[in-house]
């Protein structure tokens, strides 16, 4: 199965953004701008003090704005829904790190994995391979239904292929007896270590490949002496969470998404 670890693509994006002094990211989106047709704000909330953040949203006025808020402040939704049309829940993202210096290295890999990193010439590969892992896969864009259908999996293609040109990222591209079996797409720095995405190939599915990604990705931190790892996903999918927290990750934050639609600002 593949896993999104986000909507955490989108999540990192926006932290690669200058964070204000108020203790928020606001951006606007010219990916999303361009497939939903329309102007496309995002912002997440880091800080304590909302209300420069609900301002500069009501003066932006996107068409659609994305915000994320930490779970505790869930007193902003009710706020967010009195300065536009319509307000739409997206999602619940969970965060969980992975002190590697007091865990110590990973288990062995079940399957005699071998991996290598993706080049440019790769990306007829993992587009393949995208199609594939992640066909007919949902994430928050899925319940605002006035979005209409798009090709969500374009979007990953997008992301993938960034993993393999962005400085501080890489994607690796796993076989099994000779045949790609599964990619992960991974950033870092001097601070932190992130798997972003994971993905298995439906016919490699069920044999303990994807336990094997998370280990094989963690040992390459710890050989580069990342002292922290990092991994998300949507709070629904239970099935990599209990595999994260058998290889000693903990949930440590938690954010819920908020489409906010005709953005109109305070009457």
């Amino acid at each position: 199965m593949g896993f999104l670890l986000f909507s955490r693509v989108i999540f990192i994006m926006m932290m690669e953004k200058t964070e204000t002094p108020e203790g928020f990211v606001a951006y606007e989106s010219p990916q999303e701008s361009a497939r939903f047709s329309c102007r496309v704000m995002r912002y997440i909330l880091t800080g304590g003090d909302s209300a420069r953040m609900l301002e500069k949203i009501s003066q932006d006025k996107a068409d659609l704005a994305i915000v994320r808020i930490p779970t505790t402040r869930s007193d902003l939704i009710s706020l967010l829904g009195g300065i536009c049309m319509k307000v739409v829940f997206g999602d619940c993202l969970v965060i969980y790190s992975r002190d590697n210096l007091k865990i110590g290295p990973p288990g062995p890999l079940k399957n005699n994995i071998v991996f290598r990193t993706a080049a440019e010439s790769d990306f007829r590969l993992l587009d393949s391979m995208t199609e594939k892992i992640f066909a007919g896969y949902r994430n928050h864009y899925h319940n605002n239904r006035l979005l209409g259908d798009f090709n969500l999996v374009e979007g990953y293609k997008e992301w993938t292929r960034r993993h393999v040109n962005e400085p501080g990222k890489r994607c690796l591209i796993g076989y099994l007896h000779d045949e790609p079996c599964a990619y992960s797409t991974i950033r870092s720095d001097e601070m932190e270590s992130e798997g972003v995405l994971y993905g298995v190939m439906p016919e490699f599915r069920a044999m303990g490949i994807y336990r094997d990604l998370i280990r094989a990705t963690v040992d390459l931190f710890m050989r580069e002496k990342a002292p922290l790892t990092i991994v998300s996903t949507q709070v629904e999918n239970t099935a990599v969470q209990r595999v994260w927290v058998t290889e000693g990750f903990f949930l440590t934050q938690s954010y819920y998404t908020i489409h906010l639609t005709a953005v109109h600002g305070r009457g």
